[in-house]
């Protein structure tokens, strides 16, 4: 029997040997069919012949083109063309145009004979874009019609709130006759696992200093707390009251004061009855200037631009082709060396996403990856000032003092600037501290200065599957970060003294970067969360004003021109290169652009998956070696 049952399992091992290998060997003819035929691709891409989420052509800006705005391609800090705006190739996800590669398409559009106007082409562009930089963007629209005598329409065939707001920068906006504006206020909510946690077996205990500090709640707790819900409220409340003024401002150009009184009156009636403005309603109360089918906006179009013959539409150029077609931005060829910067140049570093320990990923702000880029700035000569650009909720405390130690060090040598996005928060504010100057939006949100530490066991999630574990130590804290048990008092206290001594060397950062006592940034600190208008009250941030902002401070702290060249970092790539990249062992890049999530799923049900998502991305970001964080206590933007 014995022998028996040793050749029915030698069979069976040779059988899931031989699967295996098969296997293996199936996938290994696949990795090499499917590089033949990227190879095969690109030498017809070479060829001009295909348009496959890249392209070698430039297509040249007609004169009389209208410049078109994809407003459902969304917008990312980062390069339109860097590693962290590659398309999915599998997913249909289109590549995010960069904020400042927008801007500067706008500012030559302006003084550009060929481009006759700008259309905003709507999309829910929501999902990527915080109110600071979505206001950022506004302001450079308007800045173009005052700088020209060329005319901006926005067309919104399903607008969000965060469409509308952009597209009132505009002379005209027209809605789809179907469609509604939603004009419903704003929130910020939370999912709560801990009864979720219990029923799996999944212990969670915690460590924090922070009135605040509520990062941990959904992990361990089934509401939200009133110190919680108290920060929340005062950023929507912000968030709303400022756009909601601009948006007014605009929409009331040329009113006289009864027809602005009016406008405000049915604004507010509006948002306390309707929520949901039906269309042609959204006309009559001038919210919007049309209804519009899409044939209709196009005849509008062709009316002012006329019909190209080619395309037998109006004559258009879209805004990746026009940054191309101007040298703005554009994709360099496979494999391309990273050029050098250019002498004199203003570096601009994209830290945009969670701070993880480690590398990073094209996802988060790799602590490794993103100081030894700081490193090689701060040597690089030609390099003479650089900016920040943070939007970051924060993350691992040990990756944000890598990068702050690395940013300390290169202010000592050359001028280094902070521009704040739409969140700069915990971990975000940590590297922001050495920072000559620090630029924030009034929307952005800041500050959150606490720590945490979250610590995970599987005791219960043992007790109910019949695991029991023990373990042989040397001595009472030998296990201090072992999973199978939930920690001691005695091992909680040790690490409740880490946390209080890490927000003490956070306090004594900010006062010293600051010029204030510890005492009155603590007063401040205790993990509040606050906009940017109020923490520029608080000390926490010098000037208001966006990227471009930054750039010319750091241009005049450095003594270079007004035009002196810009070089990114993370830089820009060819969009295929991902394709060839899949196995190479080298340093991610880290700046982050999320893509379409469920995007075929009704608002709901997308926004209820998306939460989920980022809670699986902030428990994959949870890698600090001594497990303490400085991270915001939600997400952003509240939606």
């Amino acid at each position: 029997m014995k022998a028996f049952l040793k050749q029915i399992a030698a069979s069976f091992l040779g059988s899931c040997l031989s699967a295996g290998a098969l296997a293996a060997a199936g996938f290994f003819i696949l990795v090499a069919a499917v590089g033949f035929f990227v190879k095969a691709l690109v030498s017809e891409f070479d060829k001009g012949l295909y348009r496959f989420g890249t392209q070698t052509e430039t297509v040249p800006v007609r004169s009389g083109s209208v410049l078109v705005i994809d407003l459902s391609r969304g917008f990312s800090d980062s390069p339109t063309f860097s590693p962290a705006n590659t398309p999915g190739f599998f997913s249909g996800t289109k590549g995010r145009f960069g904020l400042l590669d927008t801007i500067l398409a706008l500012e030559t559009a302006r003084r550009d004979d060929d481009v006759l106007a700008v259309l905003l082409l709507g999309g829910d562009f929501s999902g990527g874009n915080g109110f600071a930089s979505t206001v950022e963007l506004r302001d450079a629209l308007l800045s173009f019609r005052a700088g020209s005598e060329k005319p901006v329409f926005a067309y919104l065939p399903s607008p969000t709130y965060k469409d509308y707001l952009l597209a009132t920068a505009a002379d005209e906006v027209w809605i789809h006759p179907f469609a509604e504006l939603p004009l419903c206020g704003l929130s910020s909510e939370g999912l709560y696992f801990k009864d979720a946690f219990e029923k799996i077996g999944l212990g969670v205990q915690i460590t924090r200093v922070g009135t605040h500090k509520s990062a941990v709640e959904p992990l361990i707790s089934n509401t939200m707390s009133a110190e919680d819900r108290a920060q929340r409220k005062r950023l929507v409340d912000a968030a709303w009251n400022r756009t909601l003024r601009h948006i007014l401002t605009e929409r009331a150009s040329g009113k006289d004061e009864a027809g602005r009184a009016a406008l405000e009156k049915n604004f507010a009636e509006a948002v306390a009855s309707r929520g949901l403005v039906p269309a042609q309603e959204a006309v009559e109360k001038d919210f919007v200037d049309a209804a519009l089918y899409e044939d209709e906006m196009l005849e509008r179009m062709t009316a002012l631009a006329g019909t190209d013959e080619e395309t037998r539409t109006f004559p258009q150029i879209a805004l990746e082709d026009y940054l191309r077609a101007r040298g703005i931005a554009a994709e360099p060829p496979l494999n391309a060396a990273v050029p050098a910067p250019a002498e004199n140049s203003v570096a601009v570093v994209y830290a945009e996403g969670e701070i993880v320990n480690g590398v990073g990923s094209n996802a988060d702000v790799g602590g490794q990856w993103f100081s030894r880029a700081l490193r090689e700035l701060r040597g690089d000569d030609a390099v003479k000032a650089v900016v920040l650009r943070v939007n970051s909720p924060g993350g691992s405390v040990f990756a944000s003092e890598q990068i702050r130690r690395e940013a300390e060090l290169l202010a000592r040598t050359k001028p280094l600037v902070v521009s704040m996005g739409d969140v700069a928060a915990s971990g975000g504010y940590w590297i922001s501290v050495p920072a000559e100057k620090v630029f924030a939006d009034p929307l952005t949100v800041t500050g959150s200065i606490g720590v945490f530490g979250v610590l995970f066991n599987l005791e219960k999630l043992g007790e109910k599957i019949g695991v029991a574990s023990a373990a042989a130590t040397t001595g009472p804290f030998a296990e201090l970060d072992t999973l199978r048990r939930a920690k001691t008092p005695a091992e909680m206290a040790v690490f409740q003294k880490a946390t209080d001594d890490i927000y003490g060397k956070f306090l004594r950062l900010v006062a010293d970067a600051r010029g204030m006592s510890v005492a009155d940034v603590d007063a401040v600190a205790q993990g509040q969360v606050w906009t940017g208008l109020h923490a520029k009250t608080l000390n926490l941030v010098d000037e208001f004003g966006g990227l471009t902002d930054a750039l010319a401070f750091a241009r005049r702290a450095a003594g270079l021109g007004e035009d002196a060249p810009v070089v990114s970092v993370p830089g820009e790539i060819n969009r295929l290169q991902p394709l060839f990249d899949l196995t190479d062992d080298r340093p991610a890049p880290v700046a982050f652009a999320g893509t379409d999530f469920a995007k075929n799923a009704d608002p709901a049900t997308r926004a209820f998956a998306e939460s989920l998502r980022r809670l699986a991305a902030r428990l994959r970001a949870f890698n600090d070696p001594n497990g303490l964080y400085a991270r915001l206590p939600f997400d952003v933007p509240a939606e």
